[in-house]
């Protein structure tokens, strides 16, 4: 499953899942559109990560976002230094 988290900024690192989704396009679209104001004026990062079912999954992928005050919207960013071991960030 591919799992969207926002993040309020990589310091604190706070996050909150917001959906799942089988598709990854469809979690995608729904972050650069920031559909239901995923921002909601604090979550500055976003991350879509596939969870593979099982148990102790390891790393399936992860794409990260950030957000453009100007244009409203997230857009696709590589990842932040120190979090490409980062894994499982949807459900921690």
């Amino acid at each position: 499953m591919w799992f969207i988290t926002t993040i309020t900024n990589l310091e604190e690192f706070v996050t909150r899942t917001v959906g799942w989704f089988n598709d990854y396009d469809e979690a995608e679209k729904i972050v650069l559109e920031n559909q239901c104001d995923l921002w909601e004026t604090i979550y500055n990062y976003a991350v879509i990560d596939w969870i593979p079912k099982g148990l102790y999954q390891g790393d399936g992928g992860y794409f990260w976002f950030k957000f453009n005050t100007e244009t409203l919207k997230y857009e696709p960013i590589e990842c932040p230094d120190g979090f490409d071991q980062f894994i499982g960030i949807g459900i921690g």
